[in-house]
């Protein structure tokens, strides 16, 4: 598809002439994990073509899971990256949801090479033994094929997306920055940073810049393994370079709020239906998309304007059509607790040392990125249409 060249840092190593460690797929659940069956969710097959199948790759077969629409052809494709637990019933319940929506959904087993996952019960181990294993330009490489096969299987290679969670988040954004053909990328709670190696040269934050299509990407703010600014940092990065990135923090969340088998599912953020209210604090606004922040030299000072705000979003069903668009969603702006009902805020943090030297709140929000002068001034817009001015 292209070559690996694409992403500065990863080399193409040989493949190994070896057998697989696993020639099929994981029957049932992983055992790694504790499993909550009551909240289980289980997709039928009904109206689709699904199970088990072998993708061809440069040294042999990979085993895989597809699931796709009984009827019709050149369906949009989906490459469905694993967690570091297997192509268990998890990842292929995924496929077969994403199949009820029209899609040829396709889950590889990245990992055969390396080590049976049906077999292992310990997290650890896992990533010792067979995650940290797996270079990433042979797992490029393997998705890349995983594609061929999707688009010889009635798939429509030029609508092709790739999804994945937890390391397959990351995995998500690598192939994010891999492949041109990609037309768009989700990425559930995949880690940002992390150890390297030679074989695993380059974390999300090195490659953000580089992403080929648009990637938005969903985390949740009580993650314990992924720092929320982690997360800003590569959205940083990617918006700085011109990329398309949408991040979603939900605040509430812990990782793994995707995986409906585990403790830490939260069906109301992933179950979330048409005309419901789902909150967001801080919001958009409160989290992200700030206005630009002004440097005063004089005083060696960043100078911040802050929207404390939180948001109530209401998602509705639009009709697709050519020249359609807009949000669908409604929204309700509710100031951040703690705040005394300061919408607008304006700092000063010394580079130097990175400590606030001064702070201003107001009612309103501001709306204009901040000016600073020669003379030790800031001027900032706010929603009453007056620009005020601040001593730096």
């Amino acid at each position: 598809m292209n070559d690996l060249s694409e992403l500065a840092g990863l080399q193409r190593y040989p493949l190994a002439r070896r057998g697989l460690v696993m020639t099929s797929l994981i029957s049932g659940f992983t055992l790694a994990t504790q499993r909550v069956d009551a909240q289980v969710i289980t997709t039928d097959t009904t109206g689709l073509d699904a199970g088990e199948t072998q993708v061809p790759v440069a040294d042999g077969h990979l085993p895989a899971y597809y699931a796709r629409p009984a009827k019709g052809t050149h369906f949009p494709i989906i490459l469905v990256n694993e967690e570091i637990f297997g192509v268990h019933e998890h990842i292929k319940d995924i496929c077969r949801r994403l199949a009820k929506l029209g899609y040829l959904a396709v889950a590889t087993e990245y990992y055969a090479r390396i080590g049976d996952l049906s077999k292992m019960t310990d997290v650890p181990t896992i990533f010792k033994e067979v995650i940290s294993k797996k270079p990433d330009a042979e797992y490029m490489t393997d998705l890349d094929s995983t594609a061929v096969w999707a688009g010889k299987n009635k798939g429509d290679s030029s609508r092709l997306g790739v999804t994945g969670f937890c390391r397959g988040g990351r995995q998500t954004w690598l192939y994010a920055a891999h492949n041109p053909h990609l037309r768009a990328a989700v990425a559930w709670y995949g880690p940002i940073k992390g150890p390297t190696s030679p074989i695993q040269p380059l974390d999300v934050i090195d490659i953000a810049d580089q992403i080929k299509c648009p990637v938005l990407g969903l985390y949740g703010g009580q993650d314990q393994s992924i720092p929320v600014a982690d997360v800003r940092e590569a959205e940083a990065k990617a918006k700085a370079a011109h990329k398309t990135v949408e991040i979603i923090i939900y605040p509430d969340a812990p990782h793994g709020f995707n995986a409906d088998y585990r403790p830490s599912y939260r069906k109301d953020i992933v179950g979330q239906q048409s005309d419901q209210w789902l909150s967001s604090c801080p919001g958009p606004e409160g989290g992200h998309d700030w206005q630009a922040t002004s440097y005063d030299q004089p005083n060696d000072l960043l100078i911040i304007p802050e929207s404390q705000s939180c948001v109530m979003i209401q998602g509705h069903d639009v009709d697709m059509k050519l020249g359609g668009g807009g949000t669908a969603a409604s929204q309700k702006f509710f100031f951040m607790p703690g705040t005394h009902q300061n919408m607008g805020r304006l700092s000063a943090w010394r580079t130097a040392d990175m400590k606030e030297v001064w702070s201003f709140q107001q009612r309103s929000p501001f709306l204009t990125s901040v000016l600073s002068t020669g003379g030790g001034v800031a001027f900032v817009g706010a929603t009453a249409g007056s620009c005020d001015g601040e001593p730096a």
